[in-house]
């Protein structure tokens, strides 16, 4: 079902080979460990999901639209090409869209937490 495909990019092929020739499964802990989950939650998790839902959809959509494709098309260039495309989609979004402009100046005032204006 693509596991032995999409293991090893998600956390590495020596650790995938591991688990998969091994057959050996993981805990909610080991997997956030290794990277094949992000986060690790004791309550319910369709409410923690909810809560990053609107914690994303609280942010400028265009600029969330661009990370999500910036990254998914970095994975087959090289890294000065990757950067490059980067660098070009961000001079496009910033001079394009009165919010980036904003959240970058507030970003350039107040240090990393934008969100909080």
């Amino acid at each position: 079902a693509g596991g032995t495909e999409r293991l090893p990019r998600l956390i590495g092929e020596a650790r995938a080979l591991e688990l998969i020739l091994r057959g050996r499964t993981v805990g909610p802990n080991e997997a956030k460990e290794l990277g094949m989950v992000h986060e690790v939650t004791t309550g319910p998790a369709l409410e923690r999901a909810r809560e990053i839902a609107a914690e994303l959809a609280a942010m400028p959509a265009a600029g969330i639209a661009e990370a999500k494709a910036l990254v998914k098309r970095s994975a087959d260039k090289s890294l000065d090409d990757a950067c490059g495309h980067a660098r070009g989609r961000f001079s496009v979004l910033i001079s394009c869209d009165d919010d980036a402009v904003d959240a970058m100046q507030a970003f350039l005032d107040g240090g990393e937490d934008i969100n909080k204006r």
